[in-house]
């Protein structure tokens, strides 16, 4: 069964949240919501969201400032909206250009804000797959490397590791004198 994706909605219209949880109603998400800068801060650590949706106007906040700082707490890199009635063509170029993954002007059409959440939470979803199974290959790889270069037994490096170390060294003091002993254990 799938993990529900969550929601942080951040805007200080009461009217704009409601509008917001109704298109949503239908969706298999958790929301939370912040109607202040602090509160989304605070929120954010809480409920860590997949996708914040972002006003830019806030009491006690500029959106574009809060963006960085939220980027900075968020440890789940969640997506990032702005949901917001400045749609000047400069706003929307900022936003973009902060990183943000979308940029929604006020007022909102439902089917759209439904469609575009849809499919920035499976391309989250995706992604946060890939990032998973990444981590499994680079823990894997270790592990194999491991069993590849170390003995068994004692966990020492093996035969092959020592003759590719001993290349290594000696490519890299060729002018320099050195003396190099190995010794080879026979019914250890």
């Amino acid at each position: 069964m799938d993990e529900k994706q969550t929601i942080l909605i951040v805007d200080d219209s009461l009217l704009i949240c409601e509008q917001i949880k109704t298109a949503l109603k239908e969706e298999s998400i958790i929301i939370c919501e912040a109607h202040s800068g602090l509160e989304a801060q605070e929120q954010l650590r809480q409920c860590q969201p997949d996708l914040i949706l972002l006003d830019v106007v806030l009491p006690d906040a500029d959106g574009y400032e809060l963006y960085k700082i939220l980027q900075d707490l968020d440890h789940k890199n969640a997506v990032i909206i702005f949901l917001t009635s400045r749609s000047s063509d400069e706003d929307v170029v900022k936003g973009f250009s902060m990183g943000a993954c979308d940029y929604i002007k006020k007022p909102f059409v439902k089917k759209e804000l439904q469609s575009r959440i849809r499919a920035h939470l499976i391309q989250k979803k995706q992604r946060d797959d890939l990032d998973r199974q990444n981590r499994e290959l680079r823990n894997n790889m270790e592990k194999l490397n491991y069993m590849a270069y170390r003995d068994g037994l004692t966990g020492l490096y093996n035969r092959e590791k020592m003759f590719a170390e001993t290349r290594r060294m000696i490519d890299r003091h060729m002018d320099t004198l050195f003396v190099f002993l190995r010794f080879d254990i026979d019914r250890f």
